[in-house]
């Protein structure tokens, strides 16, 4: 069954690795500017882009990026494999088995899979709306900044009044000028 896109609405499609900050770049999109966020909706958020086809439309992207090192680290201590470290970087992965979507994604270790996932994103070919490539460190440091940065990009409007969740407080960001 398609999702059903509301008329006249700008929609962004989320895509980015597990651990990669997906989650928190879509609670400060929701909060923050002018477009309907489509996390699973559209496709699996971490899976191929395949939004046109699914949803019968393009849609804006927004592609999550982690230092790669960091994913691994992240990863391997929220998956809590029973292998070590070592082990499992150099062994095969399967990402998907656990989350209901009927897409496997088999590599030869979590690293390589990394990779197919980053340049299958970076290479997605829009015609009528936008792709945005965001690094996760960039969103920690300067939210604000990339909120504004993404809304820009894709001629949305940007809500005034910046929120962002620091120690579970949301806290008022900026001024708008």
């Amino acid at each position: 069954m398609k999702y059903k896109l509301k008329e006249n609405t700008e929609y962004i499609k989320i895509h980015g690795l597990q651990r990669s900050g997906t989650n928190y770049l879509t609670y400060l999109l929701k909060r923050n500017i002018g477009a309907e966020v489509l996390v699973n909706a559209g496709g699996w958020k971490h899976g191929h882009y395949c939004a046109p086809w699914v949803l019968d439309q393009e849609v804006h992207v927004v592609v999550m990026t982690k230092d790669p090192y960091s994913w691994l680290v992240s990863y391997y201590n929220y998956s809590k494999p029973n292998k070590t470290f070592s082990e499992f970087v150099r062994n095969q992965v399967v990402f998907g088995e656990d989350s209901g979507t009927p897409a496997l994604y088999y590599a030869a270790n979590p690293i390589q899979h990394w990779n197919n996932m980053y340049f299958h994103w970076s290479t997605i070919k829009i015609n009528a709306k936008k792709l945005a490539m965001i690094s996760y460190e960039a969103l920690l440091k300067h939210p604000e900044e990339i909120i504004k940065q993404i809304a820009r990009h894709f001629s949305i409007t940007f809500d005034c009044e910046f929120f962002v969740d620091t120690n579970k407080t949301i806290v008022p960001q900026m001024n708008c000028q």
